[in-house]
């Protein structure tokens, strides 16, 4: 709760009530993953960027395998890595610009491998600002 300054059992249950979660199979052996994303009203940014977590179950106990401030979407890769699917998460940082990065499982979590940028903006010859049909992806710098 101190984490994400939550100061009341009723904030608690609040902010539970507006996470969105959705059930997985990350490593395709029946086993429930959950992707979580935060609530709007509790620490999403103005583009739409909130929290964001991968829980795996193990029996009684669940464990983050993943956790991203400010990812906007998720997309599981059919590419597998030590038993588990890739994922990409992206982030937007303009209504014409998104960050995507690359996770890949290590054996216990998922780390960023790689990471781009997707803009669906271009400047043309006469400085005329144009929108794409299709995003220009390129890499970026940070990994």
């Amino acid at each position: 709760m101190s984490k994400m300054e939550v100061k009341t059992e009723q904030e608690l249950k609040d902010l539970a009530a507006q996470t969105r979660i959705k059930a997985v199979d990350l490593s395709g052996k029946g086993e429930r993953d959950f992707l979580a994303q935060i609530g709007v009203d509790w620490g999403c940014s103005p583009t739409g960027n909130c929290d964001s977590w991968v829980v795996r179950e193990k029996g009684d106990q669940y464990s983050a395998i993943l956790y991203r401030t400010a990812t906007q979407t998720f997309t599981i890769q059919p590419t597998v890595t030590n038993g588990f699917h890739d994922l990409v998460l992206g982030q937007h940082g303009s209504a014409t610009m998104q960050e995507l990065t690359l996770y890949r499982f290590d054996g216990s979590k998922y780390r960023s491998v790689a990471c781009y940028d997707a803009n669906w903006e271009t400047v043309g010859k006469d400085g005329e600002y144009r929108q794409l049909k299709e995003p220009r992806v390129t890499s970026c710098s940070r990994t």
